[in-house]
């Protein structure tokens, strides 16, 4: 008789929650409608997943992970903005003298 050898599963990895779906229309705040799927929302996952690390994501977030995942710039230059809005967030601003405001 042989023993039975119990095998440790993976640990599953946290899943980002997606946008809520009702008859193939996604959630809307502020007048922006959260992607459903596509590079859009790889984007906005990223976001989601910086934001959930207690990170303010940034432009220079952005470019990082444009390069890291070979993702358009431009394109997720504008996710990062409509992501903003959607979560109604104000991008940082550095003024001249050195002070940070919100616009």
């Amino acid at each position: 008789m042989s023993k039975k050898v119990k095998v440790k599963k993976p640990a599953k990895r946290a899943k980002v929650a997606a946008p809520k779906v009702l008859n193939g229309v996604t959630a809307e705040q502020n007048g922006v409608r959260a992607p459903i799927k596509g590079v859009c929302r790889d984007v906005w996952d990223a976001l989601d997943k910086l934001r959930a690390d207690s990170v303010e994501p940034t432009s220079r977030h952005v470019s990082e992970m444009v390069a890291k995942r070979k993702w358009n710039q431009n394109n997720a230059s504008i996710e990062l903005s409509r992501w903003r809005k959607y979560h109604g967030l104000k991008r940082p601003v550095t003024l001249p003298s050195g002070e940070g405001q919100a616009i």
